[in-house]
């Protein structure tokens, strides 16, 4: 947080201490390279990212190697669905955050962020374009959840 501020990055809320608690924080003009933008952060952190297009918002979501969970918030329900299956991550919430995500039970997530889902070398199959085939459930909640094909 510290790096993206020191080049430029906008704090909105948060960005502090109060013991051992850290305070919700709202970046934006985070430059695309900073570590806030491309790792993940488990802490009460979002990087907001202002795109014109659904075709930039999935380069932005799919700019990291992570892909543990994600949200799509979107007026067109619809297109967000249309969206779901090409963010890749391993749970894909629509219009619903993520915080009700069971992250302790199994799930799968992708890339660097899931061991066993793609494998030793995700990275790899990624770039080959090798990407595992999924199947995709919609549950009543608006939450896309995808599974490992049998």
């Amino acid at each position: 947080m510290k790096e993206a501020v020191a080049r430029g990055a906008k704090v909105h809320t948060g960005a502090k201490y109060d013991g051992q608690i850290y305070y919700p924080t709202i970046l934006t003009n985070v430059p695309l390279d900073a570590a806030i933008a491309n790792e993940e952060t488990f802490g009460p952190v979002v990087v907001v990212e202002v795109v014109d297009t659904p075709e930039e918002a999935l380069a932005a979501a799919n700019r990291t190697m992570y892909g543990l969970t994600s949200s799509i918030l979107a007026g067109n329900t619809y297109k967000a669905f249309e969206m779901a299956p090409k963010v890749l991550t391993g749970v894909v919430n629509v219009n619903s955050p993520t915080v009700n995500d069971e992250i302790h039970a199994p799930m799968g997530g992708v890339r660097d962020s899931g061991w066993g889902r793609t494998g030793p070398h995700p990275r790899a199959r990624l770039e080959a374009g090798s990407w595992p085939e999924d199947r995709v459930s919609e549950d009543p909640g608006g939450t896309m959840r995808s599974s490992p094909s049998p």
